[in-house]
């Protein structure tokens, strides 16, 4: 998930895997968001594990 809270897929899942089926219709898709910040995932979070942990 990127920080403005759109879904990605790793294509990796696919690739390397064969895997993740049931996620790729969510790939790019946005979140509904909760009011309240409390909700919401961190945006330093979500772009912390896209740079050092998502496979893109």
């Amino acid at each position: 998930m990127t920080p403005d809270y759109e879904v990605r897929v790793s294509a990796r899942l696919r690739e390397d895997w064969e895997n993740g089926h049931r996620y790729y219709p969510f790939d790019r898709q946005r979140l509904l968001i909760l009011p309240g910040e409390e909700a919401r995932p961190s945006p330093e979070a979500l772009e912390w594990h896209r740079e050092r942990v998502f496979l893109g």
